[in-house]
């Protein structure tokens, strides 16, 4: 199964990336990344499609996560 999700960050374009990782990985793992094994995250974790500038302070975050059946 393949779920895209999409937010909107309010934060610069210097920390959107960082903060677009970490959604992704929380919202997916639900733990913190120190407590996941590489190989877990690896197949677990979303991933981060794009981020994108919406103006001023604004950016729209679509990430990925996919689950096997």
């Amino acid at each position: 199964m393949r779920l895209r999700v999409t937010y909107h960050l309010a934060c610069s374009s210097r920390l959107a990336a960082a903060r677009a990782q970490d959604i992704a990985f929380e919202q997916t793992v639900e733990l913190a990344e120190d407590a996941v094994s590489p190989d877990v995250a690896a197949r677990v974790a979303g991933r981060v499609e794009s981020v994108e500038s919406l103006g001023r302070s604004i950016r729209r975050l679509c990430a990925v996560t996919c689950h096997s059946s």
